[in-house]
């Protein structure tokens, strides 16, 4: 799922930059709506993870535990590329105030990422483990096993960050331009 946001993402901003050029400012506010967009998206997916981190938490039994994949192919200038991304899919049972429940969450915000990494969560957590599962005290019926922020966040984080700076900046030039081409009285 990474790779398609990125892939699609490049393909946009690519979009604004001939739209800058020609059009500046439609490429502006196309710019504006893309980045606002991306910056909702993940803005909705942090905050969830980021409050878990304070979630209380139970033992659990891992029931489930497999590595996923998924491949892609795209098509470009007479070039067919496979790409193969991975995940975990897990389901593990545990008990909250004496009521028994059963999840498949990870983390609230799930990318693809690479075999090693799957490979090496599934093994951390193989069938029969016994785990921390941390729950919502509103709703322990929603649970997962990893909490908190993790580099990836951070990541896309900072890159967001970089282009709000960039539409940011872009807006200030195209102004700028503008007020210099006023006349003075």
């Amino acid at each position: 799922m990474q790779h398609y946001f990125i892939f699609i993402f490049l393909i946009v901003l690519i979009g604004v930059f001939i739209l800058i050029r020609w059009k500046p400012i439609l490429g502006g506010l196309a710019g504006t709506i893309l980045i606002v967009a991306l910056d909702c998206l993940l803005i909705i997916n942090l905050i969830p993870q980021y409050e878990s981190r304070t979630y209380p938490s139970t033992t659990g039994l891992i029931i489930q535990s497999t590595v996923t994949s998924q491949q892609t192919t795209s098509h470009a200038n007479g070039f067919t590329t496979v790409h193969t991304t991975y995940g975990v899919d897990f389901k593990y049972r545990y008990e909250v105030n004496g009521r028994s429940f059963e999840a498949t969450r990870y983390r609230y915000n799930s990318y693809s990422a690479s075999h090693a990494w799957a490979q090496g969560v599934v093994a951390a957590h193989p069938v029969g483990s016994r785990v921390q599962v941390f729950y919502n005290p509103q709703n322990p019926a929603d649970a997962l096993l990893s909490t908190g922020l993790d580099s990836t966040d951070i990541i896309l984080f900072l890159t967001l960050t970089i282009f709000n700076l960039l539409v940011a900046f872009l807006w200030w030039r195209w102004f700028g331009k503008r007020a210099s081409r006023q006349p003075t009285p």
